[in-house]
Formats: C-alpha cells, sequence, structure tokens
C-alpha cells in the first residue's frame, strides 16, 4: 500500500516536471519565435525604409535635371534671341549704310550731272576720281584745249561727254594704259565735275 501511493507519488512528480519542463520549452519557442518575427519585421522595414529613401533620391535627381534641363534651354531661348536681335541689327544698319551709300552716289551723279549740263562750252573743273582713284586724289591745274597740251605724265580726256549714270566718255592720251586716242568710260563721278573741251584728271589713274 505505501509502495503504491510512494509511485503514484514519484509518477505525479514526474508528470509535473514533464509539464513544466514542455511548459518552458513552449515558452522558449514563443520568445524565440517572437524574436524571429521582430527580426523579419525590422528587416522589412529597413527594406522599405531603403527602398523610400531610393525612390525620393531618384524623384530629386529628376527633378534636378528637369529643373537644369529648363534652365539650359531658357538661357539657349535667351541666346538665339540674342543672337537673333543683333543679327537684325547688323542687318539694318548694313541696310542703312547701303541706303546712305546709294543716296550719296546718287547725291553726287545728280551733282555731276548738273554741273555738266550748266557748263558753259570752255569751262574746266576739277575731277575725283574719274577714272576710279582715291576721293582725296590731289587736285591739279585747270584743264586746257587739247592744242595747248596737258602737263607732262597727266592723261587727259578730249571730245568727252557725260553719260546718264555719272560717268564719263571719251578719247584719252597721256596714259601709259591705254593708247593716245582710244575710247574710254570711266567710273561714275563722286566729287566735283568741271567741263571743258579738254579734261584732266586729278588721280591720274587709268
Amino acid at each position: 500500500m505505501e509502495a503504491d501511493k510512494k509511485a503514484q507519488i514519484e509518477a505525479a512528480q514526474k508528470a509535473a516536471e514533464e509539464r513544466k519542463a514542455k511548459q518552458e520549452q513552449d515558452r522558449f519557442e514563443r520568445i524565440r519565435a517572437a524574436e524571429e518575427r521582430k527580426e523579419q519585421l525590422e528587416q522589412e522595414r529597413q527594406e522599405k525604409l531603403k527602398a523610400a529613401q531610393k525612390a525620393a533620391e531618384e524623384r530629386r535627381l529628376k527633378a534636378e535635371k528637369d529643373r537644369q534641363d529648363k534652365i539650359q534651354a531658357v538661357q539657349e531661348q535667351a541666346e538665339a534671341r540674342k543672337r537673333q536681335i543683333e543679327q537684325q541689327k547688323q542687318a539694318q544698319a548694313s541696310s542703312a549704310a547701303a541706303r546712305a551709300a546709294a543716296e550719296e552716289r546718287e547725291r553726287q551723279a545728280k551733282a555731276a550731272r548738273q554741273v555738266v549740263q550748266e557748263a558753259k562750252p570752255g569751262a574746266t573743273v576739277r575731277l575725283f576720281s574719274l577714272f576710279g582713284g582715291d576721293d582725296e586724289a590731289e587736285p591739279v591745274a585747270p584743264a586746257r584745249k587739247a592744242s595747248s597740251g596737258a602737263p607732262r605724265g597727266v592723261p587727259t580726256l578730249s571730245r568727252w561727254k557725260q553719260n546718264s549714270d555719272g560717268s564719263v566718255t571719251g578719247r584719252i592720251s597721256g596714259s601709259p594704259n591705254y593708247s593716245d586716242g582710244e575710247s574710254v568710260t570711266t567710273s561714275p563721278i563722286k566729287g566735283e565735275v568741271v567741263v571743258g573741251t579738254v579734261v584732266v584728271t586729278g588721280s591720274g589713274s587709268k
């Protein structure tokens, strides 16, 4: 009887120890599972954080690139507009200069034709750049009749006439570039014109 009771007590103690061990094992496994879950959640949080940071950085870089592209486009448009304005100014300046030059040539041609029309037979004047020489050609003495001859080395025109464009056509003599008596036509007269039976050029050019 006593032995049975002792056996029962030992069995009960053993069962209690087994339950305790199992409970401890269960608790340990629960703790380990919780820790593993916590680590997993932390890892997922870190991965999400990295992904969010990467996406934010990509958005920032894209926004910066878009901003730089817009700045560059604005600068290029401004440069293109600046070049266009400069080209327009140059074109206007060239056009104005060309008009002024054309008006000056026309004025000089009209003045030359007027002098020719109003001059009396036998009158003489100096010619500047009659043959396309420099505008600052040295003035020469008034021309003389063909019979009296021009100064030595100075070409002369005889039996000349003024053309509608301001040029002069006549017979040249005393020129190293033409045969005496050869008919020549000058470039349009730029300066003061004096008319006579014989004309002496101020530049002496051909």
